[in-house]
């Protein structure tokens, strides 16, 4: 169950997705630690609510416009796990202002790699958009990282939401590398530093992920799975 306030996301879980939460706390902390945009975000004292402080509100209360990508590709919600990396890409391209287009373009680009290496097979249209103030002064910006979670801790078999390369698996860092350069226009070195980025990052939450897992023991099988 998930519950918005006026400030603050909140998710529990139930029995069919145990320990979601914590799953999500340590991806999201992967997703910060290799420098990836993120709102602010929490796991409660018992484990049992992932909390995230909303992006789309300013610190002085007022509301931000957000568009996630099955809007921007004119497909309703049932459609969101139809379509393509390459598309995201193209809609980057097509709404996000000039200024900070080659920074949503890396932004994207880790976030792909990350939900490959952490096995996130539910980055789908709606887990990435836009934010903007007022759409007509040309200050578009694609929204922070969130909902990033190792879905094959529940889904053994699980493939990734969306097709690169016309096909529904999960990469390995040549394919990864070649839609970097060809369609998010990024450089060799850029994309390098990225692999690197994430791969510390992941590398470094692992270590958290066991120290929970060994003070949690409902966590562990969970853990394990991550893992």
């Amino acid at each position: 169950a998930t519950f918005r306030s006026a400030s603050y996301i909140v998710k529990s879980w139930g029995n069919d997705f145990p320990q979601l939460a914590a799953n999500e706390y340590f991806c999201m902390t992967a997703a910060l630690r290799s420098g990836l945009p993120t709102a602010e975000f929490h796991l409660s004292d018992n484990g049992r609510l992932f909390v995230m402080k909303r992006f789309d509100i300013t610190t002085d209360r007022q509301d931000l416009g957000f568009e996630d990508m099955c809007v921007l590709q004119g497909v309703g919600t049932d459609e969101k796990y139809n379509s393509t990396y390459e598309r995201i890409a193209k809609a980057i391209d097509r709404y996000v202002s000039p200024q900070h287009r080659e920074e949503a373009m890396k932004i994207f680009f880790k976030s792909l790699v990350l939900s490959v290496a952490v096995r996130n097979g539910d980055a789908h249209l709606k887990n990435y958009g836009i934010l903007y103030g007022n759409p007509t002064e040309g200050d578009i910006r694609l929204a922070p990282i969130y909902d990033v979670v190792t879905t094959v801790a529940y889904i053994p078999r699980d493939i990734p939401a969306l097709s690169l390369g016309g096909a529904k698996k999960w990469w390995g860092a040549r394919a990864l590398h070649k839609f970097g350069i060809a369609h998010c226009g990024l450089s060799q070195s850029v994309i390098r530093e990225i692999f690197d980025q994430v791969t510390d990052a992941v590398g470094d939450t692992r270590a958290d992920v066991r120290r929970y897992s060994t003070n949690c023991p409902a966590f562990r099988e969970t853990a394990e799975k991550m893992l």
